[in-house]
């Protein structure tokens, strides 16, 4: 089970698209610190988002002020499934200045897996 990661950097939108490519894959839980700080937009597909917070089902078009310094994680309850996790505080320092060819990158297993940034998304 394949999830494609790839940073956005438009002007004031700035954040990691996430795209499941199946049911059951997801972002296991974790937390923040401030400078990694997001809300979740559902592009595409529905999605749980369980954990410390009371659990929400987000649908297409849905919004969640996350409450990121939380224990949460992020569960694709269809195919094909893809969130915009956009950045409350602005890029994260080590993906400020990554080239364009670097950042995009697809891991397996990210539900039971940490995403190891350092060496998807350089």
């Amino acid at each position: 089970m394949t999830t494609h990661i790839q940073l956005i950097q438009l002007g004031g939108l700035e954040g990691l698209l996430y795209a499941f490519d199946k049911r059951g894959e997801g972002l296991m839980m974790h937390t923040h610190e401030a400078d990694t700080a997001h809300d979740i937009l559902v592009m595409k597909g529905t999605v749980r988002v369980s954990g410390t917070a009371p659990t929400e089902i987000l649908v297409e078009g849905d919004h969640l002020n996350l409450h990121w310094y939380l224990d949460h994680e992020v569960l694709a309850l269809e195919d094909d499934t893809v969130i915009f996790n956009r950045f409350l505080n602005g890029i994260p320092a080590p993906f400020r200045n990554l080239p364009l060819d670097r950042r995009v990158g697809s891991v397996e297993d990210t539900l039971h897996r940490s995403i190891p940034y350092h060496t998807v998304l350089r």
